[in-house]
């Protein structure tokens, strides 16, 4: 299959086949945020505890390959966070959710 002749498909393939690594990663890991307790998948992202994820990213050759190494052993330095939470905590140390309580 030539992929000038079948780009479209080979994408949508491609999206599929992330989609799910995504997923049996996200619920490897709780499925959930570990902070608000959003369940939607589309919002869900990894998180790793003590930072460094743009460094820990880099040691692979691609995306798949870190989302891949994820499943081989559960690492106690990943939790699942919204995309939200991620970001507050990223941003300023915590999680207004966390204030909240």
């Amino acid at each position: 299959m030539l992929y000038a002749n079948n780009r479209e498909k080979i994408k949508a393939r491609t999206k599929e086949w992330r989609s799910r690594l995504k997923a049996k990663v996200v619920k490897m890991y709780g499925g959930k945020c570990a902070c608000c307790n959003e369940d939607r998948i589309v919002f869900l992202c990894i998180d790793h505890k003590n930072g460094g994820g743009n460094k820990n990213r880099e040691e692979f050759v691609s995306h798949t390959a870190y989302w891949r190494s994820m499943l081989v052993k559960k690492r106690k330095d990943l939790r699942v966070l919204c995309h939200n939470c991620n970001f507050a905590y990223w941003a300023t140390g915590t999680c207004p959710h966390k204030e909240d309580q």
